[in-house]
């Protein structure tokens, strides 16, 4: 019942969540690249000045070995009726597939923070909009920055993401993904 619940939670989330489109789509996501401190978020999201931009999010990752930066990026609170808190969700994907979620308390801290299925931290993976949602077994999220006053959130991340709904279907191994949103 816990499953189904997070799976329409999830539904919920992206038709209540407005996508922004952050940054032009790339015809190839996934690229065979070599990762190096300078790719992650190269050149840096800056909102419009004097404005609470929450367009401006901006996350890349290597998944399964290979560069990914997703090209629609947003960022939205939403309440949890379980946890009876409010959640952030930072979202990357492309045009509604490939998606990986962050979710994680609106009132976070800095500090280095476990990612699990069913827990405040959580790490997913959607590949397609209605197919499989791969959820975090083991990962970490490490929050650098939350500027409650400008607004701003960067963090970087790892999990291991299994279908646990189809044990035979491999993980999805995410390594080295940063991130900064502005809310």
């Amino acid at each position: 019942m816990k499953k189904v619940c997070q799976i329409v939670l999830l539904c919920f989330i992206w038709t209540a969540c407005e996508q922004v489109n952050s940054f032009p789509p790339q015809e190839e996501e996934e690229l065979d690249t070599q990762f190096t401190s300078s790719s992650c978020l190269s050149p840096l999201c800056t909102p419009v000045i004097g404005t609470k931009d929450t367009s401006c999010v901006r996350m890349n990752m290597m998944r399964n070995g290979n560069f990914y930066e997703p090209s629609y990026n947003w960022i939205c609170s939403i309440p949890n009726i379980f946890l009876n808190i409010n959640q952030f969700w930072i979202n990357g994907g492309t045009n509604g597939r490939l998606v990986v979620s962050l979710i994680f308390p609106d009132d976070i801290t800095v500090g280095s923070y476990p990612l699990l299925a069913s827990t405040e931290y959580i790490g997913i993976f959607s590949p397609t909009p209605n197919g499989s949602t791969f959820e975090a077994t083991s990962g970490t999220l490490n929050i650098t920055v939350h500027d409650t006053v400008n607004h701003l959130l960067e963090g970087g991340f790892d999990f291991v993401a299994e279908d646990l709904s189809s044990p035979v279907t491999p993980d999805e191994v995410f390594t080295k993904g940063c991130f900064v949103a502005h809310y």
